[in-house]
């Protein structure tokens, strides 16, 4: 015999204790409701793997993806750019900040960021603010907020993690270091 075996072929069937195919009746040497159950092709284990891996990944990929990012843009007037990885990206509401981000306004510009630990930052015109480092797991309010203030101002409002202890946060200019302690604050650098 050539080909693919049909299903009365009972030289196939008697091979195995059950029906490999799903689509095949049920072996005519068996008796109805004896015998192992009809196991699923292959095809269809495989199919059921390959939805498990990828529902799987696609509920860590927005973890991982909140891991990347540390803030988002909620304002934004005049010309505002984020400078990531050497390029200049244009900021506008709803644009996620990432660690090491430069966020640049212009003359006539201003940017509000809202951090995952909850800090505001409002950058006015002429501003440059750098972030340097930054942690923050939302469980238990523990990690790390550093900043650098180049240039322009900023007025800003400490989110959790400032409440967690004296050097949680911290904004550098070129002339002092910032510790913030759960509080309000502005600061300018002069140029």
């Amino acid at each position: 015999m050539t080909g693919w075996p049909r299903p009365n072929d009972r030289s196939v069937m008697s091979a195995t204790s059950h029906c490999c195919w799903p689509s095949w009746p049920r072996c005519a040497s068996m008796p109805p409701g004896k015998g192992d159950p009809p196991q699923p092709a292959r095809e269809d284990i495989t199919m059921r793997l390959l939805t498990i891996c990828l529902l799987a990944g696609a509920l860590a990929a927005p973890a991982a993806m909140a891991a990347d990012y540390v803030a988002t843009v909620k304002t934004v007037e005049g010309k505002v750019e984020v400078e990531r990885g050497g390029d200049r990206l244009p900021a506008a509401p709803g644009f996620r900040i990432a660690e090491k981000d430069v966020v640049h306004t212009g003359p006539e510009a201003t940017a509000g960021l809202t951090f995952t630990d909850n800090s505001l930052i409002a950058l006015g015109p002429s501003s440059s603010f750098a972030v340097a480092g930054y942690s923050f797991n939302p469980t238990t309010n523990e990690g790390a907020f550093r900043s650098r203030l180049e240039r322009g101002s900023l007025s800003a409002r400490s989110g959790r993690l400032a409440k967690r202890g004296r050097d949680q946060m911290l904004v550098e200019t070129p002339h002092t270091v910032l510790a913030v302690r759960g509080t309000r604050f502005l600061m300018r650098v002069a140029d």
